[in-house]
């Protein structure tokens, strides 16, 4: 027993210097990462994307990244899993934990003049999902630099009905996805919008000038992520690619928090807020947990369109005659 109990803790320790080495080398390699604007200003880009793809009701405004701040540490391994290879590529499984306080500030608008103005169906079209939802992952994308959204988004119940596989890819995708709320909800706002009650209030000066006044007003929200914590999976495909795609195995321990900032005046609408928290949250799940995962796009891995390298062949005009010395 003593020495069963001796081997396995010296597993343990070999296990802990394997990531203590890993988490050194990248820490190294990151160094400059978080505080260099460059880096910031590629990683705004990249959130923007998702955030403008997030699907929000017709009276309020796109959300906005005005600021970022990516704290002040790198996620952990906490553990490494042996790599793995199949017809998609080859396969990477890490434990990862990571709080560093990420802030972001998103900046949006509450349009109140729009209310009881857009049809119940604009407002609840299904939009991107239809578009991308259950598009296969698209793994040999080297002719073209830009990101490749792995999920769209939309409201709870824009979902398209689905059938067979569909149907669970649908909610995998959704994650903690709330059913047809959104839809009753929506349903209800737009039915005491559309009251002649309502109507004939907004046509008082003083209630005008009021949606006139809170829908000039910026709402700005400071999004902190505290913690995260899961199985991240990496997959590189086989060549040609210069993709490298990233997505949890499954939902992972995630701790954000959203609260409102001052804008021109204070505006503390704490419903608001909530909903924004939670729909950030669930947008969380549909990009990075699978079926559904990101990608990174990486030149150096595609080297055959690169014209500098040995792989991309020189051709030579038929028609071009060589000095001779």
């Amino acid at each position: 027993p003593t020495a069963v109990k001796k081997l396995l803790t010296s597993s343990h320790s070999e296990d802990e210097e394997q990531e203590t080495w890993i988490n050194a080398l990248l820490g190294r390699i990151f160094w400059d990462f978080l505080g260099e604007k460059y880096w910031s200003n590629l990683v705004s880009k990249k959130i923007q994307m998702k955030l403008s793809k997030i699907k929000l009701p017709y009276f309020m405004n796109e959300l906005t990244l005005t600021e970022l701040d990516m704290g002040i540490a790198l996620p952990k391994i906490l553990q490494a899993y042996k790599p793995t290879i199949d017809y998609k590529g080859l396969w990477i499984d890490l434990e990862i934990l990571y709080n560093g306080s990420f802030l972001m500030t998103l900046e949006t608008k509450m349009n109140l003049t729009k209310l009881g103005k857009e049809p119940l169906g604009e407002a609840l079209k299904s939009g991107e999902f239809g578009k991308e939802g259950f598009r296969p992952r698209a793994y040999y994308l080297a002719d073209s630099d830009e990101e490749s959204s792995s999920a769209g988004s939309s409201e709870e119940d824009d979902v398209p009905e689905a059938s067979g596989s569909e149907k669970s890819l649908v909610a995998g995708a959704e994650g903690y996805g709330g059913g047809h709320r959104t839809s009753k909800i929506m349903r209800f706002v737009d039915k005491i919008t559309k009251s002649k009650y309502f109507q004939k209030a907004t046509e008082t000066e003083f209630i005008k000038k009021k949606i006139e006044e809170v829908s000039n007003t910026p709402l700005l929200l400071t999004v902190e992520v505290q913690e995260c914590k899961g199985m991240l999976a990496i997959n590189i495909p086989p060549p040609p690619t210069d993709r490298i795609w990233y997505g949890f195995r499954r939902p992972p321990y995630l701790e954000l928090k959203a609260r409102p900032k001052l804008g021109e005046r204070e505006v503390t609408l704490v419903h608001v807020t909530e909903w924004i928290e939670k729909k950030l949250e669930q947008e969380f799940q549909k990009i990075f947990v699978m079926p559904n995962m990101d990608d990174l796009y990486i030149p150096l891995m595609h080297s055959v369109m690169d014209p500098r390298s040995s792989m991309c062949p020189i051709k030579v005009p038929e028609d071009t005659e060589l000095e001779q010395p």
